[in-house]
């Protein structure tokens, strides 16, 4: 765990939890840059302006204490977590209902589709003709 020595300008400013190593990534909790401009921040002469930023700096920790996504971005320096609505990688669509077409021509089925037609040839007449022309030679 990192300690704050009692002559840096960050000693009493910054908590002691937020000093060391993070457990879950293993980097510092506030990034070395980070704490460098901190102290810059902070080394102007004693008086008001020092407490006032010495307050800010206290503020801005605070604020971000709650703030996991704040505390990777501001203080340990990572990048952002992307959030994207955009699902086309440019592997193709594996799944894509928004943009689904009705098909137009649904096949009938195979039994279905020979009854139809044999019903339509007894209907034209044709067969029939022809069952009772071989009928009439067998008499």
């Amino acid at each position: 765990m990192e300690i704050v020595d009692e002559n840096d300008p960050l000693f009493g400013v910054i908590p002691e939890s937020h000093l060391g190593l993070d457990p879950l990534s293993g980097k510092p909790k506030i990034a070395k840059e980070v704490l460098e401009r901190m102290r810059a921040y902070l080394a102007v002469p004693e008086g008001p302006e020092k407490i006032a930023r010495m307050k800010r700096v206290r503020k801005s920790i605070k604020d971000l204490g709650n703030d996991p996504i704040g505390q990777k971005t501001m203080l340990m320096l990572e990048p952002a977590p992307t959030i994207t609505t955009n699902l086309d990688k440019g592997k193709g669509f594996v799944f894509n209902f928004s943009q689904q077409k009705e098909v137009g021509y649904k096949p009938d089925k195979l039994m279905t589709s020979a009854i139809d037609a044999g019903n339509r040839v007894l209907q034209s007449g044709k067969l029939k003709s022809r069952i009772d022309s071989k009928a009439a030679e067998r008499l």
